[in-house]
């Protein structure tokens, strides 16, 4: 029988999959007319706020599993930054080469920013919510 430990890894990595997932179809489908808002960039926050939960998702795995890769390599906290980056902005800049060959859809090199800057984000948010955590349990503890 499973550990709840080993179902909450096996689970977090599913979610990375399924991000994956959900992303590769949002991008093989051909143009999608957004609603006109008055703001000529919503695709961009629409990339943004895509890559953003990405990486969280990305930083969810890695995280719930540190015990399992900490036996492999010995890791840093800061490589880890590194790797969800790296990872985010590869699995981002496949995404769009994989636009250039949907009908209707195009490459580009804004949206691909857009896509990086959502998960360098997500490591902002992760990382504040780590230091708010930290602050509540010292507070606790004195």
């Amino acid at each position: 029988m499973l550990s709840n430990k080993k179902i909450i890894e096996i689970i977090s990595i599913f979610q990375l999959l399924a991000a994956s997932i959900i992303c590769i179809i949002f991008s093989s489908q051909e143009y999608i007319e957004l609603p006109d808002i008055g703001f000529d960039f919503i695709d961009k926050i629409l990339h943004f706020s895509a890559f953003f939960i990405y990486g969280i998702s990305i930083q969810t795995a890695i995280i719930t599993n540190i015990d399992y890769i900490k036996e492999k390599i010995n890791i840093s906290p800061n490589a880890i930054k590194i790797i969800v980056i790296l990872f985010g902005m590869l699995f981002a800049a496949s995404d769009e080469i994989h636009q250039y060959f949907v009908p209707g859809r195009s490459a580009d090199i804004l949206d691909w920013i857009a896509d990086s800057l959502g998960i360098i984000c997500s490591i902002f948010l992760y990382n504040t919510i780590q230091k708010i955590i930290l602050k509540i349990k010292n507070k606790l503890n004195a």
